[in-house]
């Protein structure tokens, strides 16, 4: 789908700031948060930005592998391209891995939880 874009990606083409509208761009760290540029572009973004993350990370082999590693996507239908343009499986996506919206909790954490919620709930209303 994209073999050509090394000629179409403008070497000056940067993320537009409306696909991180909840980012400070000027304190942003773009090698640590791939994954969410990655994603918002996924999501969100158009030719250039899909030429522009190829260009940042490593063309369409490194977006391939850091779509691979996304937690979470918005849409349904996000995870259905990114499978059909990176010609993946669901099984091998990180989001399909996990339920949706879950975290993972240790023994201790849920134990707290349970602890704290007996507590809010054992409390009469007044």
């Amino acid at each position: 789908m994209w073999t050509d874009w090394e000629k179409k990606a403008k070497p000056d083409a940067k993320i537009p700031s409306h696909l991180l509208w909840d980012v400070d761009l000027k304190k942003f760290d773009w090698e640590a948060g791939k994954s969410l540029v990655v994603e918002r572009v996924i999501e969100r973004g158009d030719d250039q930005d899909f030429y522009t993350i190829f260009r940042m990370y490593g063309g369409v082999d490194g977006v391939r592998e850091i779509a691979k590693n996304i937690k979470q996507f918005t849409y349904p239908q996000d995870i259905s391209f990114v499978c059909m343009v990176f010609d993946l499986k669901k099984e091998e996506l990180e989001c399909y891995k996990q339920p949706s919206g879950a975290t993972r909790l240790s023994s201790q954490d849920f134990r707290e939880m349970v602890k704290y919620d007996n507590e809010i709930f054992a409390t009469a209303p007044i």
